[in-house]
């Protein structure tokens, strides 16, 4: 199943040995975002768990899984995010394409963040 998204806030930071990526409907209040994490420098625990890979969270945290991610696609307005069957059925979707033309975003930083969230892990696009 495809959703599509309306982003009026693109976020992108690393803090603390962790990197956040997150498209939401609102600054203060979001009702519906997608939150993409990773552990920069995950240990062996992060690892046997399963918790070295990108966490996603959509919506609210009964909707997140580590994993599953297989491909970001950035194009001039909008991102999509393709995910495997088990991810898709802990998400709802299998497919979200987020069109943020109403929110501002640095571009480059947008890729930068992307490609450090997904880290080799996932199939990344950018198209220009």
């Amino acid at each position: 199943m495809l959703r599509r998204r309306l982003a009026k806030k693109f976020y992108g930071k690393e803090d603390n040995g962790v990197i956040v990526v997150g498209f939401a409907d609102d600054d203060f209040s979001p009702r519906e975002y997608l939150l993409l994490q990773r552990t920069l420098e995950p240990d062996e625990q992060d690892i046997e768990l399963g918790h070295d890979l990108v966490h996603i969270e959509l919506d609210n945290q009964r909707q997140s899984v580590y994993g599953g991610l297989e491909l970001v696609q950035l194009s001039a307005n909008e991102i999509r995010f393709e995910f495997n069957s088990e991810a898709s059925l802990t998400l709802g979707v299998s497919e979200i394409v987020i069109d943020f033309s109403q929110a501002i975003v640095d571009r480059d930083h947008l890729k930068s963040s992307l490609s450090i969230v997904v880290d080799g892990e996932t199939k990344l696009r950018f198209i220009d």
